[in-house]
């Protein structure tokens, strides 16, 4: 058995500590990227989506849907009036309640309903408020 005196003993202590903080920031970052990449495969997966219904006659409050499954091709945000104007190139009442008949199948996928979002009812609409 070696014995080490004075700084020689605290000299291998303090290398020893070293090593198994060098493992454990290894471990950490190892673990933060298993998360992130974690994360990014359910996002791809789940594909989810914002639909947003603006505040109208039907809906007086209006609503945010939040979803998952989005069809390929379609928009993260969208709303009665981007389905209008994708649909028809113009907003009118009937082809809003027309949009408001077709998110049936949204509400099979629905995560939460969350209260009426003027920022991303904007988005949907590429910044256009559109009149109930």
């Amino acid at each position: 058995m070696i014995e080490l005196e004075g700084d020689c003993l605290i000299y291998v202590m303090n290398r020893n500590i070293m090593k198994n903080l060098r493992k454990r920031h290894a471990m950490a970052k190892s673990l933060l990227l298993f998360i992130l990449l974690l994360f990014v495969a359910t996002w791809l997966v789940a594909r989810p989506a914002v639909f947003i219904i603006p505040p109208m006659y039907e809906y007086p409050t209006g609503a945010t849907l939040l979803y998952y499954d989005r069809a390929s091709g379609a928009p993260f945000f969208s709303s009665t009036e981007s389905y209008c104007l994708y649909s028809t190139g113009d907003v009118t009442t009937r082809c809003r309640n027309a949009a408001l008949n077709s998110i049936n199948p949204l509400l099979r996928n629905l995560l939460t309903t969350l209260p009426y979002s003027e920022w991303a009812y904007l988005r949907s609409t590429n910044g256009v408020m559109y009149n109930p």
